[in-house]
């Protein structure tokens, strides 16, 4: 859910599960589970969609590598 924005996936538009989420948000375990095993650089990047679209192009680029490796073998 917390990576819905960097999917593409607007979660405004379901008022009741943005408010779900930013419930789960708020328990502690559920924060503290967000940074394992280290915390997400999705975090500071949400609302920058120029950040975001470069991560992603980065994520997608590691993703291509490794299909076009495992067909190799």
């Amino acid at each position: 859910m917390n990576a819905a924005a960097w999917a593409g996936v607007d979660i405004d538009e379901f008022p009741t599960l943005k408010q779900w989420k930013e419930r789960m948000n708020e328990r502690p375990a559920v924060a503290k589970g967000n940074d394992v095993p280290h915390p997400s650089p999705l975090k500071g990047m949400m609302g920058d969609e120029k950040k975001l679209d470069e991560y992603a192009k980065k994520a997608s680029a590691w993703i291509m590598k490794g299909m076009k490796d495992d067909e190799k073998k």
